[in-house]
């Protein structure tokens, strides 16, 4: 063989640092495939539970919202009847925020339980995606080192990380009428003990019965010359007995906002319910999955076109 044979041949050490990239990365890239490919069959089951479990919460939602609207009914012929019937009114008011006070009990559950899970099964799916970037990360280096480039753009990266921001902004939106119940549920123990209280009194005070109806139908310059306003106003404190007919007022209007709240609530989940009940996080855990699928797939062709020239 002559010198000019000999140095044809002859392989340089950057065609052999590319022969040997080239040959670790085919070693290599069946086994980064297959767990990769787990990762996103992974990902996309964690996105399907999250959305099932944002599906029964938002059939919660709607239940709690249900029975706040009817609680808001209940509360408002309690407060319509005070002047009418003592009794029928307290047995009302009494209902309506029993039923408010479970209805914000549910919501409220519903609503943790839901961040709960999400927030469990989210950091699961971080932790599989940064698996996949660690993987990926090396079948660059691979290729870099193959191709002599200092880095390697793929066709798809991944999306920026926005999609936990538009979650929790969701959060917030959808879960405002829990907050409201919140401050609600913190007060009707001591209001269902006021109205229990009330009417066992009633009962064995029929005289005191009779001022206090009239009282409530009395304006607020009349009924203070009411003999025996001021036991009334002590005994049956807390409840729509002891209400001014302005408070009853304003208590009425407050009731009726909350009831169109509730029915707007009752409205939009179901329309949301409809539509598939599909949550922010589990599309922004599917978004990342196809990425992930795309950049997969160009390795794949980078692998396939690798093997057939080796």
């Amino acid at each position: 063989m002559s010198e000019s044979q000999s140095r044809g041949s002859a392989h340089t050490p950057l065609e052999e640092d590319g022969n040997e990239a080239a040959a670790n990365f085919l070693e290599r890239f069946p086994a980064q495939r297959e767990e990769i490919e787990k990762c996103i069959r992974c990902l996309q089951e964690l996105a399907d539970n999250i959305d099932k479990t944002h599906k029964d919460c938002t059939i919660t939602s709607i239940a709690a919202s249900s029975g706040g609207a009817v609680s808001g009914i209940l509360t408002i012929l309690g407060l319509a009847l005070t002047p009418v019937t003592a009794g029928g009114s307290l047995i009302l008011t009494l209902t309506g925020v029993s039923l408010g006070t479970a209805s914000a009990a549910t919501g409220i559950t519903g609503s943790l339980c839901e961040r709960f899970i999400n927030s469990n099964k989210r950091k699961k799916a971080e932790e599989l995606i940064n698996k996949c970037d660690k993987i990926l990360n090396q079948c660059r280096e691979s290729l870099c080192s193959m191709m002599h480039l200092d880095d390697i753009d793929f066709k798809s990266g991944f999306p920026p990380n926005n999609w936990a921001n538009r979650e929790n902004v969701h959060c917030l939106m959808s879960s405002s009428n829990t907050v409201r119940q919140i401050p609600k549920l913190a007060t009707t123990v001591k209001k269902i003990a006021s109205n229990v209280k009330a009417l066992k009194y009633i009962e064995d005070n029929p005289v005191l019965k009779t001022v206090a109806m009239e009282a409530a139908a009395a304006g607020s310059t009349s009924r203070a010359a009411i003999k025996g306003i001021d036991q009334v106003e002590e005994v049956f404190k807390g409840t729509t007995l002891a209400m001014t007919k302005g408070a009853r007022v304003m208590g009425l209007t407050f009731a009726a906002a909350f009831l169109l709240f509730d029915a707007y609530c009752i409205v939009k989940d179901a329309i949301h319910l409809t539509k598939g009940a599909k949550g922010e996080i589990a599309a922004g855990i599917r978004e990342k999955a196809s990425n992930l699928e795309k950049v997969l797939q160009d390795l794949i062709n980078h692998y396939q076109k690798l093997k057939e020239a080796m």
